[in-house]
């Protein structure tokens, strides 16, 4: 029965009751009962194995929780809106393959100007500019009420709120496979040493993940207890449990003398149902992101190098142009648009002509390019074309 006013039904949420069947016995008087459902293994011969779905092999299952826990200030949100970048690209994060899917993700610590500024920055790292995220939908939440479970007294039960609902029902509506909750305490005001409440409130996310076949990861923060013995957990032991995958976040252990990188951090797995434990991944902040250490880093590395490489060329390009008397647009086609006179000229210095694009369309984003005018005609008409709206004195 639900008891609370003020929830909806909760429509997906893990019930007996969608799988009731009328049948009649003794043992049965009033003629209902929760029916089991069973498979008998036999009747899996001769049927292919069904292979296990990863958004991040290893690491993040698809149809499953993943809980990602770290200090305040390490970069846990970071990392979330890297995801979705990523897997919207179909890019690596952190130097590991992701599935290329349509994301959601929720943010309750930072407002949307704040997330607009990161994706910005994440964006121009993946030599990609921001109207190539069309698979990224993100909410800023800060400051509203976010529960997604509302626990009654003991023994009645919890009720998934409307909040739920609408998560549910956005992300079906992206067909998003991938959604990001941040953070696990801004949607459970439960208690979190409470077995029982962790268990529910457990079931509700793998119910959302199964609803939608997405990745559900939640960002969380350890206790000081946690932190301390190396666990990276809060409250009850319960919360391992509810989630197949568990990710720490941590700053390298400083070694005796040694002096720690402030922009050097270690991905550990703690938990992986369905794989191997994947050890430390060791990463390092750079140019607003997070690029894994070594080789498995090197792909991030040069697409920041040539990324940046691209915006020397394109602006020093401009100013050349403009100087020269011989403005150029931002649109394709025409002889004047700007990475085909860069190419024609002989200016772009290995770059690709879609590495100018990319860079171009990033710079136009951040200001550092607009249209503007560029002299005037005979006629003193202005003449209009690419300026850069700040130059160097």
């Amino acid at each position: 029965m639900n008891r609370n006013p003020h929830s909806a039904p909760p429509e997906d949420f893990p019930s007996g009751g969608n799988r009731r069947r009328r049948f009649d016995g003794p043992a049965n008087p009033q003629g209902f009962i929760d029916r089991l459902e069973t498979a008998c293994v036999a009747s899996w011969a001769g049927k292919p194995v069904p292979e296990r779905q990863w958004l991040v092999p290893d690491l993040i299952p698809l149809r499953n929780v993943t809980l990602l826990t770290g200090d305040g200030g390490l970069g846990k949100t970071l990392l979330a809106l890297q995801l979705q970048a990523s897997a919207a690209l179909g890019a690596p994060w952190l130097g590991r393959e992701c599935r290329r899917v349509k994301t959601l993700g929720v943010y309750c610590e930072d407002e949307e100007d704040e997330l607009q500024r990161r994706m910005t920055d994440i964006a121009a790292a993946y030599g990609a500019a921001l109207g190539d995220l069309e698979h990224v939908d993100i909410a800023g939440r800060v400051g509203e009420d976010n529960t997604l479970l509302i626990f009654g007294r003991p023994g009645e039960g919890a009720d998934a709120t409307p909040f739920y609902h609408a998560i549910l029902r956005r992300a079906r509506e992206l067909g998003a496979e991938l959604i990001v909750l941040d953070s696990l305490y801004d949607f459970f005001l439960g208690n979190e040493n409470a077995r029982t409440e962790v268990h529910r409130f457990g079931g509700l996310l793998r119910a959302l993940a199964l609803a939608t076949g997405a990745a559900v990861v939640v960002c969380g923060h350890p206790s000081r207890a946690g932190m301390q013995e190396g666990s990276g957990l809060s409250g009850s032991t319960a919360w391992n449990a509810v989630v197949r995958s568990r990710l720490y976040l941590t700053r390298p252990a400083a070694e005796e003398g040694a002096v720690v990188d402030p922009d050097a951090r270690v991905l550990s797995t703690k938990k992986a149902n369905y794989g191997p434990i994947a050890g430390d991944i060791p990463i390092t902040w750079q140019g607003g992101v997070f690029v894994a250490d070594g080789a498995q880093g090197a792909d991030m590395v040069d697409r920041l190098d040539r990324a940046n490489h691209a915006r020397d060329v394109l602006l020093a390009a401009v100013d050349q142009f403009n100087a020269q008397g011989r403005p150029t647009i931002a649109t394709r086609g025409q002889g004047n648009y700007l990475p085909t006179r860069v190419i024609r000229d002989g200016l772009a210095q290995g770059l690709k002509k879609w590495e100018l694009e990319r860079e171009m369309a990033v710079l136009f984003e951040r200001g550092e390019l607009a249209i503007g005018t560029v002299g005037h005609y005979g006629n003193r008409n202005a003449r209009r074309g690419i300026i850069r709206p700040n130059p160097p004195p």
